[in-house]
């Protein structure tokens, strides 16, 4: 393995947990903190649109329905 297929293996490991940590939030009806911690997934493995996607449902969570559609167009939400 060289040292970018390293990096790239760490920044998808990290994004699981921000991942399950946006799930514990989302379960506490933290709705803002969760999709931090979508977002924060999303920016360390844009590859997966599930992150995207519980983006998208933080948001819809919150009522925020602008947002909604601008991060389903947009990877950085």
């Amino acid at each position: 393995m060289d040292v970018e297929n390293i990096q790239r293996i760490s920044e998808k490991e990290i994004a699981e947990k921000e991942q399950a940590f946006g799930y514990a939030a989302f379960a506490r009806n933290e709705f803002e903190s969760a999709r931090e911690h979508f977002a924060n997934a999303v920016h360390l493995d844009d590859d997966n649109v599930t992150y995207v996607l519980d983006s998208v449902s933080a948001y819809m969570a919150m009522e925020n329905y602008k947002q909604c559609i601008d991060a389903r167009s947009d990877s950085s939400c």
